[in-house]
């Protein structure tokens, strides 16, 4: 169910698949990208140190970080390459043809 912690992020047929788009909620934004046939949500502030990472720099679903060069694998949950802390990742769910994203 659809409840109030949701959020719409857009229409499927409005969201591209090939690029990557950033969503923004109360000045947190969060990154959302269509990869292996899956909708994907991460947050874009860099576990490290809280640095905003834009430019987004998201090549095969490795999201780096400009500051300090760590690299986030969004295909599993945003882990980290190095072990380090993973990259904050959202819940999604389609509904009425609709992608929405859980903020708690």
């Amino acid at each position: 169910m659809i409840d109030s912690s949701w959020q719409e992020v857009g229409h499927l047929d409005q969201l591209s698949k090939e690029t990557p788009q950033v969503f923004t909620h109360d000045n947190e934004q969060i990154l959302i990208t269509y990869l292996e046939g899956e909708w994907t949500a991460h947050t874009l502030r860099c576990p490290h140190k809280g640095a905003m990472m834009r430019p987004v720099d998201c090549v095969d679903g490795q999201l780096a970080c400009p500051f300090h060069g760590w690299c986030f694998d969004l295909r599993d949950g945003g882990a980290e390459s190095h072990g380090y802390i993973d990259l904050l990742s959202y819940e999604l769910a389609v509904k009425d043809d609709k992608l929405y994203v859980k903020i708690n």
